[in-house]
């Protein structure tokens, strides 16, 4: 085995011009000392097969060599990890295969990734060792002085640096970009989105460059546009059903309210509960029930489909009668319950009144009846024989049967007049006639308590456009109410007279009078003065009802002034001039009313 003293220089030189060069006379290997003022320094070994290799890739190996001056390159061929061999420069037979005057360690073999990049410390060089494949056989080593590496591989992170940062920046630049050009587009959908679930629908999202999202945005927009209309429809529905029934809710008379699921809270009340609960409204967290409310509806839960308690309100001193029906959904979930507390102090009035009627009728019936089949029966036994006997029995009976006439009448007369069925007869009528008639009907009446019953009138020729007989049935009411509660011995007066646009009738007696409370209920049916004398009088109620009525079919009105003890005036105004009775005066082409 030759050596040789050969630098980096003469080393590469040798590569190419391997077969002129002296490192290739070693048939078997030739070793290269890296430092020749150093005898001690380490020799690296070439050994080349170019048989193997072919003389291209020689020459490329030189052309590598060119590229980097300051290499060293080992190439062979590896058949056994770890065992390097050399094969003869030539076909000379003196030559003989030998093996490798080395051999490197199993870690050094190609096949290891982990030893293809290392560092080995050599006298004055650090020498950096690449193992790289070239085919799958061969493997070329190449050895590089160590600090030309460093430096390199300072050049190559500088490389990766500006690389990396090149990097980030292009993609900050591409985001940044993808921001504008997506991402706003993205942010306008998304506030559109927001904006949809809070309640505004008229959106207009941007057109974009991206077809896709200018197509989201607009077909949005359009399902917002549909939407919004369709919630705007459905909201003023049922807006215009909340306030129907927010107005019905209000018109109704009696006391409604909701209740929650478990009767304890108002939730809802109409404008009549809110005042009678002392608030403009119900606030949304409710009211709590009175607890005179929750005594009556303890049992409502048990009785929700038919549930009705009456009960007496002291707050403004009148009776209920209260109502709860269970409020339901169309899944008929319960959610609540629906009171409803009815003013029924005027019906239990009228039920009074009408029982009253009822025993009032029953006594006016039956006393006159009494006293004509009496004096009938006296009559038909002979038991009165003296003609003027006869004559007074049956004028009793005939009193009785007008008394019974009247009594039928009044009921009869005003159950038409309320009920619009009357028909209303208008005529030509002297005032003063129809006074004295009454009077005449009134006087064996008034006699038979000993009255002295008188008509006061002045003279007047004016004529009245009125109904004759409903004229004269309210003079006849007053006139007998004038006699039933005066006492024996009075005296009651009809007068009559005129002013520029209406008739006067007056009835004034001396009687027992009237309070103003009973003055002020006079007007209504049934009623009647809770007195002695007002019992034994008897009536049904209705009499001084029917005036009124009467008198407001003629246009006028009844007026009365009465003191407790010193008797009564009724006055009963008629004006000269109905413009109802008038129309018709004027279509059966009747002349109009007497003039002064």
């Amino acid at each position: 085995m030759g050596s040789g003293s050969y630098g980096l220089e003469g080393f590469q030189a040798m590569l190419k011009n391997p077969e002129k060069s002296g490192f290739m006379t070693c048939g078997y290997g030739t070793g290269i000392q890296l430092d020749p003022k150093n005898s001690n320094s380490p020799f690296l070994f070439l050994g080349i097969d170019f048989k193997a290799l072919g003389i291209e890739a020689t020459v490329e190996m030189g052309r590598e060599f060119e590229r980097r001056k300051d290499a060293i390159l080992f190439l062979t061929k590896g058949d056994v990890p770890g065992r390097w061999k050399v094969k003869p420069l030539s076909e000379d037979s003196n030559y003989a295969p030998l093996e490798s005057m080395f051999s490197l360690p199993p870690n050094f073999s190609p096949q290891n990734p982990e030893t293809r990049n290392f560092l080995v410390s050599s006298g004055t060089h650090e020498l950096a060792c690449l193992v790289h494949p070239i085919t799958k056989e061969v493997s070329y080593l190449m050895i590089r002085d160590g600090r030309s590496i460093q430096e390199e591989f300072k050049v190559f992170l500088w490389i990766i640096f500006f690389q990396f940062l090149f990097s980030v920046l292009y993609v900050i630049g591409v985001g940044f970009l993808f921001s504008t050009l997506i991402g706003l587009p993205v942010r306008q959908l998304v506030e559109s989105c927001n904006k949809i679930e809070g309640g505004d629908y008229s959106i207009s999202v941007p057109q974009t460059p991206f077809r896709e999202l200018s197509l989201l945005g607009s077909t949005l927009s359009q399902v917002a546009a549909r939407v919004g209309f369709r919630i705007e429809a459905a909201n003023n529905e049922l807006l215009e059903r909340h306030r129907r029934l927010s107005a019905i809710f209000e018109c109704i008379s009696a006391r409604i309210y909701l209740l929650d699921k478990n009767a304890q809270t108002i939730t809802m009340a109409n404008s009549i509960t809110c005042n009678r609960l002392g608030v403009a409204a119900v606030p949304p967290e409710g009211i709590p029930l009175e607890n005179e409310r929750k005594f009556l509806l303890r049992d409502l839960n048990e009785k929700a489909t038919d549930f009705h308690a009456e009960f007496f309100d002291d707050f403004d001193g009148r009776t209920y009668v209260l109502n709860a029906f269970t409020l339901k959904d169309h899944l008929e979930t319960s959610l609540g319950y629906v009171i409803v507390e009815r003013d029924i102090t005027l019906e239990k009035e009228i039920n009074r009144m009408k029982s009253e009627f009822v025993s009032n009728v029953s006594h006016e019936l039956r006393t006159p009846l009494t006293s004509i089949q009496a004096y009938a029966e006296m009559l038909v036994d002979g038991e009165i024989s003296r003609p003027q006997e006869v004559k007074d029995y049956l004028n009793i009976i005939l009193f009785e049967t007008e008394r019974l006439t009247r009594l039928v009448n009044d009921v009869l007369d005003l159950s038409r007049i309320e009920s619009g069925k009357h028909r209303i007869k208008p005529s030509i009528i002297k005032p003063g006639q129809i006074a004295q008639h009454t009077i005449y009907l009134m006087e064996r009446w008034a006699a038979k308590k000993k009255q002295q019953l008188l008509l006061e009138q002045d003279e007047y020729s004016d004529s009245l456009y009125a109904d004759k007989d409903l004229l004269e049935q309210a003079l006849l009411n007053l006139v007998s109410n004038g006699i039933k509660y005066t006492q024996e011995g009075g005296k009651i007066c009809l007068k009559t007279w005129k002013s520029d646009e209406e008739i006067f009738f007056q009835v004034i007696d001396n009687g027992i009078g009237m309070s103003k409370t009973e003055v002020s209920q006079l007007f209504t049916k049934f009623f009647r003065a809770d007195s002695d004398i007002v019992r034994q009088a008897g009536g049904t109620g209705l009499g001084l009802v029917l005036v009124q009525e009467i008198a407001r079919i003629h246009g006028g009105r009844v007026e009365v002034e009465s003191t407790p003890g010193l008797g009564a005036k009724f006055t009963l105004c008629i004006p000269l001039k109905n413009p109802l009775f008038m129309q018709q005066k004027a279509a059966s082409g009747g002349e109009a009313a007497g003039s002064p």
